[in-house]
């Protein structure tokens, strides 16, 4: 399976964060978020990225799709290692 779009993240990811209370560990994030694209196999959540081998490819990517909701208001990006969910953010799902 080709790796999803930051933009069919997005919503998943904040759902996850609705169902994990409002906020969450990026640790709890990664494997809910993974569910909700089936086709995702283990292996490829596993995959590292070419130029930076401790990083995978599949937290970077959920990664950058929570920076972009940092940038649109829909997570609070104040609190280093929490994703917090805004107001904003829960009425978008």
């Amino acid at each position: 399976m080709a790796f999803p779009r930051f933009s069919e993240i997005e919503i998943p990811l904040l759902r996850v964060l609705i169902e994990l209370g409002g906020s969450a560990a990026p640790k709890q994030v990664y494997p809910k978020v993974a569910a909700y694209f089936p086709d995702l196999t283990p292996e490829e959540q596993e995959l590292r990225l070419e130029n930076f081998p401790s990083t995978r490819k599949w937290s970077n990517l959920v990664q950058w799709s929570r920076q972009r909701l940092v940038d649109s208001g829909d997570i609070d990006g104040s609190k280093r290692g929490v994703w917090t969910i805004t107001p904003k953010g829960r009425s978008r799902v």
